[in-house]
């Protein structure tokens, strides 16, 4: 007995992965608009830059960090200008708190108008940041597990 069509791609009968494809990111990375909604894989400890690509409405990216410990260096998402800005923000675990109830520190977030570039400080395993944008802003959210006291600084372009 056959698949009833869930999930199915009717062309060859076949399982239809949504999504699946996968980007390695390590050093200096560019996404380009055929990479939307594929997963970008931190797959280094060592700094990361990701460059973001100039953005279309209903463009998305889930970033994840895939490598076994704390990175060695930052994490760099650049939208590339000061008009494709960030809005949104991630929530930190701190995970090395020693105090009762100091594990997930409050959201840190861009400015709203013009912030452009994200950079975070020791990604450890288990952080992801989610990016969409609506063609003019980049719309983000996500949770930056790190020892880190501020895990997410945002700038505007230098």
């Amino acid at each position: 007995m056959g698949n009833p069509l869930y999930g199915s791609n009717k062309v060859d009968n076949q399982l239809d992965h949504a999504g699946g494809a996968i980007v390695l990111a390590a050093g200096t990375h560019t996404l380009e608009a055929a990479d939307s909604g594929k997963d970008v894989v931190i797959s280094a400890a060592a700094a990361t830059t990701i460059n973001l690509p100039t953005p279309e409405k209903g463009m998305n990216f889930m970033i994840l960090h895939a490598v076994n410990g704390a990175s060695t260096g930052n994490v760099v998402i650049d939208t590339g200008s000061d008009s494709y800005y960030l809005k949104g923000g991630c929530t930190i675990h701190d995970t090395n708190a020693t105090a009762a109830d100091a594990e997930i520190l409050p959201a840190i977030e861009p400015d709203g108008n013009s912030n452009s570039v994200m950079t975070c400080a020791t990604m450890d395993t288990g952080s992801w940041i989610k990016f969409v944008s609506d063609g003019t802003v980049w719309y983000h959210t996500g949770l930056l597990a790190t020892v880190a006291a501020t895990a997410c600084a945002y700038a505007d372009q230098s």
